[in-house]
């Protein structure tokens, strides 16, 4: 195996025995992405605030430039006229928050995919990873993502074994 190359395998599986399910330098390359992703929305959050700014200067001249609504000027009182005077953005820390969780859940989506990890899963464990990334996506990391992978690897056994009983079950 590479360097470039990490194996998940269970501990309780012999040794010599793995399971690779995603090359090293993959998970790097989306963690790397993850990151970016996350600076450009605090990068973009800074433009959009300034651009806020100075939409809301600039609202304040049109209005003392033209202050009067009458039968002449009403029809541009439409859509157009809100987002000329700015947008309400949250706190960045909410902000960043939102696009932490959204950037998460997509990320944990294509893990998921990406390793056929749903195959293994069960209607059970689908269920519990589903609920975790809508209430709260854990953070995407190297070392998160290979410890999902990991404890995955090792309750395939159990997973299986809940599965058939609950196909039994019904």
């Amino acid at each position: 195996m590479t360097q470039h190359q990490t194996e998940f395998k269970p501990e309780d599986e012999k040794q010599g025995e793995t399971t690779q399910l995603v090359p090293r330098t993959t998970v790097t390359q989306i963690c790397a992405r993850r990151r970016n992703a996350l600076a450009l929305y605090e990068k973009a959050y800074t433009a959009i605030d300034l651009s806020n700014i100075a939409l809301r200067d600039a609202a304040k001249e049109a209005q003392a430039a033209g202050p009067v609504v009458s039968r002449f000027n009403h029809h541009t009182r439409g859509d157009d006229v809100g987002w000329l005077g700015g947008n309400k953005l949250p706190e960045l820390e909410k902000f960043m928050e939102s696009a932490r969780r959204i950037v998460d859940n997509d990320v944990w989506a294509h893990i998921i995919e990406l390793t056929g990890l749903e195959r293994l899963m069960d209607k059970t464990a689908k269920d519990q990873f589903a609920k975790q990334l809508q209430d709260n996506p854990p953070e995407v990391s190297e070392e998160n993502i290979e410890a999902t992978l990991r404890q995955l690897g090792a309750d395939q056994d159990m997973i299986f074994k809940r599965g058939i009983a609950e196909c039994f079950s019904r």
